[in-house]
């Protein structure tokens, strides 16, 4: 249908581009042991970012950041049946062009993002056992994690506006208890389970210090998840599987 044209509200919008490169080497150093080390190269850069109304236009300056990820892992065969593991990593995730330049209004809010945000910078630590029990595998392991300048969207103080902003200190420590089988108790049956504990909270958040001590958004303090796969032949697979997960907040 033809109608009268009009002009934008808003426009907003950019360009964001990473290039990274991986190297890993696994080394069987001595009997029953493992390592594998692993650097990751990230090249990031935002670019065209734009934020304009219909009265006004804001070009925002190009930017340009790299890192490093070192990864280690140590796995040592303890017994026939049984391995233990220990891992520890970083890892950076950059701002999208939505997080960076992203902005809408509506009612009494309005969503405001900032092209200035840091990278989400993260270390990890594993420890795990692993055992072979014939026809499936069960494993224990205990994590941590820090992350620095956590990219979440809240509210900025004493306004009605949101935006997404770095968070500077959250933390999390939990444990998962996980088995995968096949062909348990008749052929063709594969069986699997997750049970996982996680106590993740706010350490540092300048920019809403209401939030600290509190629980990290959208990370449930247990989830679990459990599966069976039935195949009778070669062309056919049902599946039934039940997941659960704590309250998100």
């Amino acid at each position: 249908a033809d109608g009268a044209r009009r002009s934008p509200v808003s426009n907003v919008g950019g360009r964001t581009e990473t290039f990274s490169a991986w190297v890993q080497d696994t080394w069987s150093f001595a009997p029953g042991w493992k390592t594998v080390l692993g650097l990751r190269y990230e090249d990031w850069k935002a670019t065209d970012g734009l934020s304009a109304t219909a009265s006004s236009v804001q070009s925002h300056a190009g930017r340009s950041e790299s890192d490093l990820s070192p990864k280690a892992a140590l796995a040592y065969q303890l017994s026939a049946d049984t391995v233990l593991k220990a891992s520890l990593g970083r890892a950076v995730r950059f701002p999208t062009v939505g997080e960076l330049y992203g902005a809408t209004s509506g009612g009494a809010l309005s969503f405001v993002n900032d092209p200035s945000l840091r990278p989400e910078k993260s270390w990890t630590g594993e420890l795990s056992a692993e055992k072979d029990l014939g026809s499936g595998l069960a494993r224990a392991t205990l994590f941590h994690e820090t992350t620095r300048d956590a990219l979440y969207n809240q509210l900025v103080a004493g306004t009605t506006v949101s935006r997404v902003q770095n968070v500077d200190k959250v933390r999390t420590t939990g444990v998962e208890l996980a088995y995968a089988g096949e062909n348990v108790l008749i052929k063709g049956m594969d069986l699997g389970a997750s049970l996982t504990y996680a106590d993740s909270k706010t350490v540092a958040n300048a920019a809403f210090p209401a939030s600290v001590g509190k629980w990290q958004p959208r990370v449930p303090r247990w989830r679990s998840t459990v599966y069976a796969t039935y195949r009778p032949d070669a062309r056919w697979a049902f599946t039934v599987a039940a997941r659960y997960s704590g309250r998100q907040y």
